[in-house]
C-alpha cells in the first residue's frame, strides 16, 4: 500500500507541474504580462517588423496592443496617424499632396513630387532617433507606392523653416513706442 502511494505520487507531481504550466499559458500570451523575449515573436505573428534597437519593450507592448486595429486599416491615413500617435505626444498632422489645392503643390521639398506623397508633420523638437523609429513604423502602415516625409515643426518657426501660424508660428504683439522729442 505504501509502495503504491509513493509510486502514484510521482505521476501526481508530474501532473501538478504540467497543470501549473498550462495555467500560466494565458499570462504568456498576454501582451501586458508576457516576457520581453516573446514580444518580437508576437509582432511576427501579427505581421509587424520590429527592430529591438529602435523600440523598448514598453513601446513594443503599446504597438502590439494596437496592432489588430492598425493592421485592419493598414494603408490608410488613419493607420499611419494612429501608429505615429503611439510614440508621439505632440499633435500630428498628415498632409496628402493630392488633396492640396493646385497652387499649393509647388513646395516639393515639403509635399513631395507625386500624387502618392504625403507629409507627416509633428509639433515639437527634432529628434533623430524618434524620426528613425517613426520612419520604420510608417513604412509598415503607409499605402503601397506612397512616399512619406516626416517634418518636425519646431516651437517657433523661422522664415526659412516650415511654419504654420496656427501650429508653430506666433505673431508678436507690437509694443507701443515713442520717438525722441529731442
Amino acid at each position: 500500500n505504501d509502495f503504491l502511494q509513493r509510486y502514484l505520487s510521482i505521476f501526481s507531481t508530474l501532473y501538478q507541474e504540467f497543470q501549473e504550466e498550462i495555467d500560466d499559458l494565458p499570462q504568456l500570451l498576454d501582451v501586458e504580462t508576457a516576457p520581453d523575449a516573446l514580444l518580437p515573436m508576437f509582432a511576427h505573428w501579427l505581421g509587424l517588423e520590429t527592430d529591438e534597437a529602435l523600440f523598448s519593450s514598453q513601446e513594443l507592448r503599446r504597438l502590439l496592443a494596437a496592432a489588430p486595429a492598425l493592421m485592419a486599416r493598414k494603408g490608410t491615413k488613419w493607420a499611419v496617424e494612429e501608429a505615429v500617435k503611439l510614440f508621439v505626444a505632440e499633435p500630428v498632422y498628415i498632409v496628402e499632396r493630392n488633396l492640396l489645392p493646385q497652387g499649393e503643390r509647388g513646395r516639393e521639398d515639403l509635399y513631395g513630387t507625386t500624387p502618392y506623397d504625403f507629409t507627416v508633420m509633428i509639433g515639437g523638437k527634432m529628434d533623430e532617433k524618434l524620426r528613425l523609429r517613426l520612419k520604420f513604423l510608417i513604412d509598415q502602415f503607409r499605402p503601397a507606392r506612397s512616399r512619406c516625409r516626416i517634418v518636425f515643426l519646431e516651437e517657433c518657426g523661422g522664415l526659412d523653416a516650415f511654419t504654420y501660424l496656427d501650429i508653430n508660428g506666433t505673431v508678436l504683439q507690437n509694443a507701443p513706442g515713442s520717438l525722441d522729442d529731442g
